[in-house]
């Protein structure tokens, strides 16, 4: 991987790839043998506490290496506007999410055959799978003392394993992490799937700080595109392929902006709609996370900032607290069989409400509660073009989006939720438990009641960060995408990123991701 400057750059490449997160580094890396390749990344190569020392990461939300996108009011959840984080930066959210490496469940990559055909067996995509688990495995560092106690109460109880999770499990496991050495490893760090000793000859090109502003059309065929580098326009060409993997918020803003796009939400922001494709920016979703949080009879605060023995462990090996990805363990529990009513935990050894912002002095645990598979589904649409830069994580000169995932839209999924919230307190307030928990903090006894529990719920869920859907792939027409990656009707233009999901996956989606890059590597050195 070579960083160049627009006057280094060349103009011409056989694959421009927009986005540097998990699809467009892993797609770089697998392309390397097929042609002359450019990453285009609108964030910098950032390498700073934020995005190297794991625990580190909640504070990256809101700064200058995310996009600090936000949601529009959501009725179910108070009328709040949530935060939505999403990397801007080389690694893109590699570099600012929990570095959870795991495999989808069977039954999520048969929905993905259902969806997409039999080039999509599920034998196929596990084969993709245990190709990244040769090239990076992850690892699961040291526990917190507060989790790892947790640990061993359950494996006392038979309901924990000291296994780290590769694949959802229903036992208390620590999590695979994209980890070496207690720090976090970007997409872009971990080594090609097809040659580990890349020479300059064989190696891909990424431009930095680069905002693209449109698709480059000739007729039906993208031939390049129009980037945008500290005020100056280039255009860029490709032979080949155009690849947008800038992730389901950016990748319809960059359509949009091209003519792509429901021709009538367009014209409303001003747009001319050349390419109309009512799907485009609709089936958006996304994971709430929901937290219990307990405070401990015994253990250890885990707070920012951190105490001069934390730093000093950290600096010399890699360990303590900062070396911690807060979610060190996890469960998917399916009480009743139904996929669509499994949930998963993340653990952390944290206040969930209030690391990093606020420093707690008692030791904690909290277990984030998230619904597995949402019904609920939203939309990402445009709004107008902001000629000044005015609105948030919109840049001078591109169109400003409106952002609704309309959460809980859909009832079955409180009930869903209510269930996932009330079977987890049954289960952590048994006697087992109670030898290291002490006190229900959040949503806290009182909060017994329908009612009371759901006010919580509204106030406190959350985003989870897995935003997904809004240009969905499959074999139906109306597809915006189809299931070779390929915007339907138009040439020389693919798509891969978590925007192409046909709906959300029931587990943290990096490593899938980085399985669908992998997939489109190979179709197109076939291709070429």
């Amino acid at each position: 991987m070579r960083i160049v400057t627009p006057s280094r750059s060349e103009k011409i490449y056989d694959y421009l790839i927009v986005g540097s997160g998990p699809a467009g580094l892993t797609l770089a890396q697998a392309l390397q043998p097929a042609g002359r390749v450019l990453v285009i990344e609108a964030g910098t190569p950032h390498r700073g506490p934020l995005s190297m020392t794991p625990a580190y990461y909640p504070r990256s939300f809101g700064s200058r290496i995310d996009w600090d996108y936000q949601t529009a009011p959501q009725p179910e959840l108070a009328n709040r506007k949530i935060a939505w984080p999403s990397g801007k930066t080389l690694g893109g959210s590699s570099a600012i999410n929990a570095m959870i490496r795991i495999e989808p469940a069977d039954h999520c990559l048969q929905e993905l055959q259902t969806t997409c055909g039999s080039d999509w067996s599920i034998e196929s995509s596990r084969s993709f799978f245990q190709e990244l688990r040769r090239i990076w495995q992850g690892s699961a560092p040291e526990l917190h003392p507060n989790t790892s106690a947790l640990l061993e109460i359950a494996i006392a109880n038979s309901v924990g394993s000291r296994n780290a999770i590769w694949r959802p499990s229903h036992t208390i496991s620590p999590y695979l992490r994209m980890q070496a050495h207690g720090r976090r490893r970007i997409v872009d760090q971990l080594p090609s799937s097809r040659n580990q000793n890349a020479t300059s000859q064989n190696s891909f090109d990424v431009l930095t700080s680069a905002t693209v502003k449109r698709l480059l059309l000739e007729s039906d065929r993208v031939a390049g595109l129009l980037a945008d580098v500290e005020g100056e326009e280039f255009q860029l060409r490709a032979n080949k392929q155009v690849i947008l993997c800038c992730g389901a918020i950016e990748t319809p803003r960059l359509l949009f902006q091209s003519g792509f796009g429901p021709k009538e939400p367009l014209a409303r922001a001003g747009l001319s709609c050349t390419h109309p494709s009512e799907r485009i920016g609709s089936g958006l979703q996304d994971h709430l996370v929901y937290p219990l949080v307990f405070s401990l009879r015994d253990g250890q605060s885990f707070s920012f900032p951190f105490a001069n023995q934390d730093r000093l462990r950290y600096l010399q090996g890699g360990l303590g607290p900062k070396s911690s990805n807060l979610a060190e363990l996890g469960a998917f529990i399916d009480p009743d069989g139904n996929p669509r009513n499994s949930f998963q935990w993340h653990i952390t050894p944290t206040h969930y409400l209030a690391y990093p912002r606020i420093p707690v002095p008692h030791p904690c645990i909290s277990i984030g509660i998230t619904q597995s598979k949402p019904q609920s589904t939203g939309t990402i649409l445009p709004e107008r073009i902001d000629p000044m830069g005015l609105t948030r994580s919109c840049d001078s000169g591109r169109v400003a989006l409106r952002i609704d995932p309309r959460y809980l839209s859909e009832s079955d999924d409180w009930e869903a939720f209510k269930r996932a919230i009330d079977w987890s307190r049954e289960f952590f307030h048994r006697p087992p438990w109670q030898v290291l928990l002490d006190e229900e903090l959040a949503p806290g006894l009182k909060r017994s009641s329908d009612e009371s529990l759901r006010n919580h719920f509204e106030r406190f869920a959350t985003t989870l960060y897995h935003y997904s859907g809004s240009c969905a792939m499959g074999m139906d027409p109306s597809a915006p995408v189809d299931p070779r990656f390929t915007l339907r009707g138009i040439d020389g233009l693919r798509i891969c990123d978590a925007s192409v999901f046909p709906s959300i996956l029931g587990c943290n989606p990096q490593t899938t991701i980085m399985m669908l890059a992998m997939r489109l590597g190979n179709w197109l050195i076939e291709e070429s």
